[in-house]
């Protein structure tokens, strides 16, 4: 994973507890988004945030966003994205 660039990763905060992360895997420009329920309000934020801030490759950016996390999805289509593939992976361990 590229590292140099996690100085741009965002958190959002209620009283120490986190509500919110925008970060980056690889490649760089996947950006994904974490918003715990409750804290719905915050997602046009953290896309904002993360149009404005997140790495792009070749002018590319995109957004990984889970199932369960529709205040997100609506807040990426109200600037212009729009689902292009998804998939469904699910961790198991013993």
């Amino acid at each position: 994973m590229d590292k140099s660039l996690v100085h741009r990763w965002k958190l959002w905060e209620d009283n120490e507890r986190i509500v919110g992360l925008v970060f980056y895997e690889n490649p760089v420009n996947d950006v994904y988004f974490s918003l715990r329920p409750g804290y719905e309000k915050l997602a046009d934020e953290m896309v904002t945030y993360a149009v404005s801030f997140m790495p792009c490759v070749d002018g590319h950016l995109r957004f990984v966003i889970f199932d369960g996390q529709n205040a997100v999805k609506k807040a990426a289509a109200k600037i212009g994205f729009q689902q292009s593939s998804g998939y469904i992976e699910k961790v198991f361990i013993t």
